[in-house]
C-alpha cells in the first residue's frame, strides 16, 4: 500500500486527536488500533468473510470501546484525596509560620510593609520566608526596591510550592498564590499597623486567618490580598471566599465537575473545609477580631446547598470527534481498499487458472 501525503497527515490527525482525547492511554489505543487491523486482515484471509460485515463488527467494537474508555471516571479518589491533604498541610505550614513569626515578633507580620511615602512595597508572605526554611530566598530578596523591581522579580518564579494548592490550574502563571488574607479595618489583617493575638477579642477559632482562593491573579510577592469592603460590596449573595481549586472533583473524559467550597485557616490553627462560599454576614463576622459576633458554624458548615460546577472537556470530545472521523477514512480509503483489492487479485488469479 502505497503511503500518500494525504494518509501521512490523515495519520498524524489519528495519533495527535488520540493523544488529546484520552492522554498518555491514547498512544495504546492507537497501538490496541493497529493491532486490531492486523487481526481483521488474518481473520479474513482465514474465513474470507465479506469486507462489509467486518467493517459493521469493527465500527460496531470500536464504537462500544471507545465510548466505555471515555466514560470510565479517570480520576480515583486517591489522587483528589492526596490533593486536598497537601492543600491542607500547605495552608497549616503558612499558619504555623504566621504563629511561629508572632512568637519572635509579639505579633503578626503586617499586611504590607510600606516605604515613607506610605506606597506598599512588600508583601507579608516575603516576611514568613525565614519561617517556611526559605533563608536563602529571603535573603535575596531586596528590601530597598519594591516587588517588583528587577532583582525581586527575577524571584517570582521561584515561589514556594507551599503557596499554591496542587489543584490550581497547570495552565496559569505560576508564581500566583492560592492562600490570601481578608484585609481591612478591624480585622486581623488591618491597613496599617500589625495585630498580637491578644487584641483578638473574639475567640480565635472565630476569627478567619487566611482563606484559600482558586486561581487567584495575585502574585505571592505582590503586597496586595483581598479586602473585606469589597467582598462584601458585591452584589451576589455571597463572597465567592473560599472558593476551591478542584479538591474533590470528579473527571470523565468528557465532564469535569468541581467543587465550589474551599479551605479557611483560624486564628487558633485549625484549618476548615466550608463545601460552599461563605456569605456577607459570614464573612463579616469571621473577619472581625472584636466585633462580639456570634457564628453560625451550622449555617457556615451546612453542605446541603453544596454547589458543583460542571464543565465539558472539549479538548476531549473534539479529540474523540477527530479520532473517529479519521480512522473511518482510513479504513474507507486505504484498508478496506486494501483489502478489496487482494481480494480481486485473488478472484482475477482463479479465473487464468480456470
Amino acid at each position: 500500500m502505497r503511503c500518500s501525503l494525504r494518509t501521512f497527515l490523515v495519520l498524524c490527525v489519528v495519533f495527535g486527536s488520540s493523544f488529546a482525547a484520552f492522554g498518555p492511554w491514547g498512544i495504546g489505543i492507537v497501538a490496541g488500533v493497529v493491532v486490531g487491523v492486523v487481526a481483521i486482515f488474518a481473520f479474513h484471509a482465514i474465513t474470507h468473510v465479506a469486507w462489509t460485515t467486518m467493517a459493521l463488527w469493527a465500527v460496531f467494537g470500536g464504537v462500544v470501546g471507545l465510548f466505555v474508555v471515555a466514560l470510565w471516571p479517570q480520576s480515583s479518589a486517591v489522587p483528589e484525596a492526596q490533593r486536598s491533604v497537601t492543600c491542607v498541610n500547605n495552608l497549616k505550614s503558612i499558619a504555623l509560620a504566621l504563629f511561629n513569626y508572632h512568637d519572635a515578633h509579639g505579633c503578626f507580620p503586617p499586611t504590607v510593609v510600606r516605604d515613607a511615602q506610605g506606597r506598599p512595597m512588600h508583601s507579608w508572605r516575603v516576611l514568613l520566608l525565614p519561617y517556611l526554611d526559605e533563608d536563602a530566598l529571603y535573603r535575596e530578596y531586596n528590601f530597598n526596591e519594591p516587588w517588583n523591581g528587577p532583582n525581586n522579580r527575577r524571584l517570582a518564579a521561584r515561589m514556594p510550592r507551599v503557596f499554591q494548592c496542587p489543584g490550581a490550574k497547570k495552565d496559569l502563571n505560576q508564581t500566583r498564590t492560592s492562600y490570601v488574607a481578608v484585609t481591612g479595618p478591624g480585622t486581623l489583617w488591618p491597613d496599617s499597623g500589625r495585630i498580637a493575638l491578644g487584641q483578638i477579642a473574639d475567640a480565635p477559632a472565630d476569627t478567619l486567618l487566611l482563606v484559600e482562593v482558586a486561581d487567584s491573579d495575585i502574585d505571592w510577592l505582590e503586597p496586595r490580598d483581598m479586602r473585606l469592603d469589597a467582598l462584601v460590596s458585591r452584589p451576589a449573595s455571597t463572597t465567592g471566599v473560599p472558593s476551591s481549586s478542584r479538591h474533590k472533583g470528579r473527571e470523565t473524559y468528557f465532564f469535569r465537575s468541581t467543587d465550589r467550597g474551599g479551605l479557611i485557616a483560624l486564628a487558633d490553627g485549625s484549618i476548615d473545609f466550608l463545601a460552599k462560599p461563605l456569605s456577607h454576614e459570614d464573612l463579616s463576622a469571621l473577619a472581625s477580631i472584636d466585633g462580639g459576633e456570634t457564628i453560625n458554624w451550622d449555617r457556615i458548615t451546612d453542605d446541603s446547598n453544596f454547589v458543583s460546577v460542571r464543565s465539558v472537556r472539549w479538548e476531549h470530545v473534539v479529540g474523540l470527534i477527530l479520532f473517529i472521523v479519521s480512522l473511518v477514512w482510513l479504513w474507507r480509503y486505504r484498508v478496506a481498499g486494501v483489502g478489496k483489492g487482494s481480494d480481486d487479485h485473488r478472484d482475477a488469479e482463479a479465473r487464468r487458472e480456470q
